[in-house]
């Protein structure tokens, strides 16, 4: 575990550099543009046709240093951890790492598990249910076999031509997942008899190289206004280290349709240097166009890609434990599609409002839309949507002489147990 921890610190800090306080000012909305280059390769042709961002401050990483949400203090004050640690809060900041929360979700005081002929019933010990079913925790969103990298240098090769290498280091997912006996039993179903319910933790982490190299290049249309952009991006990975554990517990039933025997089983894979390696690639496409004070574009990532691991499986049953060689591999079209546009909107008493709106499926269908209004040297934005549940976004940016500030106040659904979670995040640019 100690090992682990900076590991795991790390890649916290790799998720807050893709985040945007800017946009999440606006509801989480994609804003056309460089920034947005990573979901839509053609908007890297673009520059910044809504004006500067800034570098997004990992916010997120000073909540572990909460005692609720630290699970550091088991090193350094055991008796805190053991006094304030909850682990619900704990991978609820850790869903957010760019935001410090100020309420992240509570693990209920007690969890009780009823079996019964009529099914199956999980509350608090108050009486209040808790939801168990839709793969509760931080989901693994598709188009991301090539892992976002921590650390990027980036390179061009001519105009329109760039690309970057470096190392990538982060969580690929956190879920609980019922299998699907157990998720008709949580729809409301009976117990069956001779019938297995199964119920997985899974969690999974990576680091290694990465390269990227993208073409984005404007194509005029003769007699059109406005210009389309065409972007293509190839990436790539090397692999160096892995871990994809997952603890799956089982209950099955006997002749009269009551719960008999009980299982745990562990299945841990891991790669590491000399143990294993991994490898992939995938091939991003988009398309923009813009006209005067608008921009519209579509981004599908993972178009075409393939991620290939192989190390060493460990499962672990109360009969003891076994260790194989194992490969995983992932093939084909999975993709993760965004539509987004914005643009300008005059207004009687002066002044430009900026409107931002996108639509697009990254594991389950979302969608935002959000507003800048500009006062003076300063920004007021404001925005909404839905995004596994609904998304909030209020904020402002200031310009301080050279120095510009983004600061947001957000709310997001917790993935733990759906209740409306507000945190803090800012961006700093020169």
């Amino acid at each position: 575990m100690q090992r682990l921890l900076p590991i795991f610190l790390a890649s916290l800090f790799g998720f807050a550099l893709a985040g945007g306080a800017r946009e999440a000012g606006m509801g989480g909305v994609l804003l056309p543009g460089i920034a947005g280059a990573g979901k839509n390769p053609a908007y890297a042709a673009l520059g910044q046709p809504f004006g500067p961002g800034t570098f997004t401050l990992p916010l997120g990483t000073l909540g572990f240093l909460l005692p609720d949400r630290s699970p550091l203090y088991y090193f350094l004050d055991p008796n805190t951890f053991y006094r304030s640690f909850d682990l619900a809060s704990f991978l609820d900041q850790a869903s957010a790492p760019e935001t410090l929360l100020f309420n992240p979700a509570k693990s209920p005081e007690e969890v009780v598990i009823e079996l019964s002929a009529d099914g199956i019933r999980i509350t608090d010990g108050e009486g209040n249910p808790l939801t168990l079913g839709g793969g509760a925790g931080i989901p693994k969103r598709t188009g991301s076999l090539v892992p976002p990298a921590l650390l990027r240098i980036p390179f061009g090769l001519g105009p329109g031509i760039a690309g970057s290498v470096g190392i990538f280091l982060g969580s690929d997912g956190i879920a609980l997942e019922p299998d699907a006996a157990l998720g008709r039993l949580l729809a409301g179903g009976g117990l069956e008899p001779n019938q297995t319910y199964a119920l997985t933790a899974r969690g999974s982490a990576s680091g290694g190289l990465a390269l990227d190299l993208a073409l984005a290049q404007p194509l005029p249309l003769p007699g059109v206004p406005g210009t389309l952009y065409l972007g293509a991006r190839a990436q790539a990975f090397l692999g160096l280290l892995r871990l994809d554990a997952g603890v799956t517990y089982r209950v099955t039933t006997d002749d009269q349709a009551q719960p008999a025997t009980q299982a745990t089983e562990s299945r841990t894979f891991y790669v590491y240097p000399g143990q294993g390696i991994g490898y992939g690639g995938q091939v991003d496409l988009g398309l923009a166009y813009a006209e005067s004070d608008w921009v519209v574009g579509l981004g599908v990532k993972n178009a075409l890609g393939f991620a290939t691991w192989q190390g060493t499986e460990e499962v672990r049953t109360e009969g003891g434990s076994t260790t194989t060689p194992k490969t995983e591999t992932q093939f084909g079209f999975d993709p993760a599609v965004y539509l987004s546009g914005a643009g300008y909107v005059p207004l009687e008493e002066g002044g430009r409002l900026l409107l931002a709106a996108d639509l697009g499926y990254d594991g389950a269908i979302f969608g935002h839309l959000g507003a800048e209004y500009p006062i003076g040297p300063s920004r007021v934005r404001a925005g909404l949507g839905y995004d596994r549940g609904l998304v909030l976004g209020t904020g402002a940016g200031f310009e301080l002489g050279p120095l510009r500030l983004d600061l947001a106040l957000t709310g997001r659904t917790s993935p733990w147990d759906g209740h409306l979670a507000f945190g803090l995040q800012a961006g700093i640019g020169f």
